[in-house]
């Protein structure tokens, strides 16, 4: 086998099938073979466990596997438990949720998205950290992959609408985006496409998940490409009316006309296609 998978047994010691059940049988043991469920990728010489087949999803075209996200989550000081599970997201992609059990008093999402993107590829990046007090397991204490009910009481980091000035709005942007983009904030021109910065549909996805929770409110994804700038998107979201409204057909042209600007190149240079 040289192919990433999931893990498939064959041998004089795998069982026939379940008994009386052949539906069931022709799902586990197709051709007479053990479907374990565990999903593998080769790595040089040997294979890796990566995560259970049933729990992966895609989002952008990408495998999201929820162990690998769980791991980096957890592999922060404050934090117990982790379950990651797929939710419907702007646009109708499937985008990672992360749930979490965390030490006495902490409840810093933003911070454990950060921590985690120094850990995974940018798709498996959670969009919204929910802080609970346990998370759900099967009879036999094996972790249920299922989104559990927030607690309200652990829920410190549960939004909260806030009045929040422009200035206020366009200085939270800067810092969160210099962050995100690896570039200094006071450096960031509030006139010039944020695309230029290399914000791209994945950074916008996390970045405006964080942002309705640092708001308090629903914010429309679309907005940062209809408001492609930090002048016009913190002014944008200062107005009373900025949560989730639809934008007009001006306003979808210039998104159309930002979300892939044009850069002028020398006849000799490459040009990536991905």
């Amino acid at each position: 086998v040289e192919a990433d998978g999931e893990l498939w047994i064959d041998g004089p010691n795998v069982a026939a099938g379940y008994l009386d059940d052949p539906a069931a049988t022709a799902v586990r043991f197709p051709e007479g073979k053990l479907r374990t469920g565990d999903y593998f990728e080769l790595d040089g010489d040997l294979f890796s466990y990566m995560g259970r087949v049933d729990g992966i999803f895609k989002r952008f075209g990408e495998k999201v596997i929820p162990e690998q996200v769980e791991a980096a989550i957890q592999s922060h000081p404050d934090v117990l438990k982790c379950l990651v599970t797929p939710e419907l997201g702007p646009g109708g992609e499937s985008v990672p949720i992360a749930w979490v059990v965390s030490r006495t008093g902490y409840a810093d999402g933003p911070a454990l998205i950060r921590h985690a993107r120094a850990l995974l590829a940018p798709v498996m990046l959670p969009v919204a950290v929910r802080f609970v007090s346990t998370l759900p397991t099967t009879s036999n204490g094996k972790l249920l992959r299922a989104p559990p009910e927030p607690s309200p009481r652990v829920r410190a980091d549960a939004p909260i609408a806030v009045k929040r000035s422009r200035t206020e709005i366009e200085a939270w942007l800067r810092d969160a985006l210099g962050a995100m983009l690896a570039v200094s904030a006071p450096t960031i021109d509030s006139t010039r496409p944020l695309a230029e910065y290399g914000l791209d549909s994945i950074g916008g996805v996390g970045l405006i998940a964080a942002l309705e929770q640092w708001l308090g409110r629903s914010v429309s994804y679309s907005v940062m490409w209809s408001h492609p700038t930090l002048a016009a998107l913190s002014a944008h979201l200062a107005k009373p009316s900025a949560s989730n409204t639809r934008q007009s057909s001006e306003q979808a042209l210039e998104a159309q006309r930002w979300s892939a600007p044009i850069v002028r190149r020398s006849p000799g240079d490459s040009i990536p296609v991905s």
